[in-house]
């Protein structure tokens, strides 16, 4: 009766699930389209991950067929920055319909920092500095529930900030498609996930599922000893 009582408690968190991922390991990227005047491709780096190499690309961006039309969710990539060849930036985009949300780490004159940019109005909504180490995985995770965007990063291998580093209220962009950008600058992107809004992250994964998995198969075994008992 212990595990069902257990099992009854976790399911509701377990079933709620991943929206959407893409970590490359199949190899496939026909299921993205790409735009602009960027060079995308597959390379190996520790796992497969989605690279944009033409670091003079001026405005170059790739979006997974998979989401047309989401609205409140949680994205999260690891994104490492080769390098910029100008002023530029390295981003994901959220709610992308006519116009989008960018988070993004940006290079530009007198700014090295991360950023929420605010396509409806054409402006930068928050920003920080940040000393960026090109060549090394940094963590992205961006957070959308109604006009309430927030955003952070770190580098791959430090504790994830327990808050949010900046936040904005966005207003214009209601649901879209995701993608990743460059602009003058060349990057990777891997482990992209997306999950709602509202609950937290990560959710269920992997190793959600064999847990789940797990305690049906100890809920029968607790059913049928007792009613082999009761024989």
């Amino acid at each position: 009766m212990k595990w069902l009582i257990l099992l009854l408690i976790l399911c509701p968190a377990l079933a709620w699930g991943q929206i959407w991922n893409d970590n490359f390991d199949d190899g496939d990227i026909t299921d993205w389209e790409m735009y602009g005047d960027g060079s995308w491709g597959l390379v190996s780096d520790g796992s497969l991950c989605l690279e944009q190499s033409n670091m003079s690309a001026s405005d170059s961006w790739a979006v997974p067929d998979a989401i047309t039309d989401q609205a409140d969710y949680i994205m999260k990539a690891r994104v490492k920055v080769i390098g910029f060849s100008a002023d530029g930036a390295i981003e994901i985009l959220c709610r992308m319909d006519n116009g989008d949300i960018h988070f993004g780490i940006g290079h530009m004159t007198g700014f090295d920092g991360i950023y929420i940019y605010d396509d409806n109005n054409s402006l930068i909504a928050d920003s920080m500095t940040m000393s960026i180490t090109y060549g090394e995985w940094y963590h992205y995770m961006a957070y959308l529930n109604g006009d309430a965007v927030k955003f952070k990063v770190w580098h791959e291998g430090d504790a994830e900030p327990v808050d949010y580093q900046l936040s904005a209220i966005v207003t214009g962009w209601n649901a879209g498609m995701v993608g990743v950008r460059t602009s003058n600058a060349s990057a990777r992107w891997d482990d992209l996930i997306i999950i709602p809004a509202n609950i937290p992250f990560p959710s269920l994964s992997p190793i959600g599922i064999s847990i789940l998995a797990l305690m049906l198969v100890l809920t029968g075994a607790y059913a049928l000893r007792r009613a082999y008992r009761r024989a």
